[in-house]
């Protein structure tokens, strides 16, 4: 399970294509906040985007980490005297760094939510 979970986060984070969503996709998430927070108190719109820049460095740093676990995990295939277990450690990060992303996408949504008002969460989000 875990294996498929990696792959599927790995899938959400690789670009934020059209139908990742706007936590996937930092320039889709930035419009819609401000445009559903335009006419506010600068303050709430500037705590609204450092949540989303917090979030934006957190999923670049996976998406570096995956790359660079992919392509070390290649380079050990190919050399026929690495043994299973050193391709399955290559890899083992990731499940721990995959956590630690998800978790940071969850408290972004949950600092939206301590930061937004019901009426902003569904102008934003609906």
């Amino acid at each position: 399970m875990p294996v498929v979970t990696t792959m599927m986060i790995i899938t959400l984070l690789r670009g934020g294509g059209d139908g990742a969503g706007p936590f996937f996709n930092p320039g889709l998430m930035r419009d819609m906040l401000e445009d559903g927070l335009d006419g506010v108190a600068d303050d709430e719109l500037r705590r609204g985007l450092v949540i989303e820049d917090e979030l934006e460095s957190a999923m670049q740093r996976y998406r570096a980490s995956v790359s660079s676990s992919i392509d070390a995990y290649i380079d050990e295939f190919a050399n026929p005297d690495t043994a299973a277990t050193d391709l399955i450690e290559r890899l083992a990060p990731l499940d721990r760094e995959r956590t630690e992303i998800m978790m940071a996408i969850i408290d972004s949504r949950r600092q939206l939510i301590e930061t937004l008002t019901d009426d902003q969460w569904d102008k934003i989000f609906a």
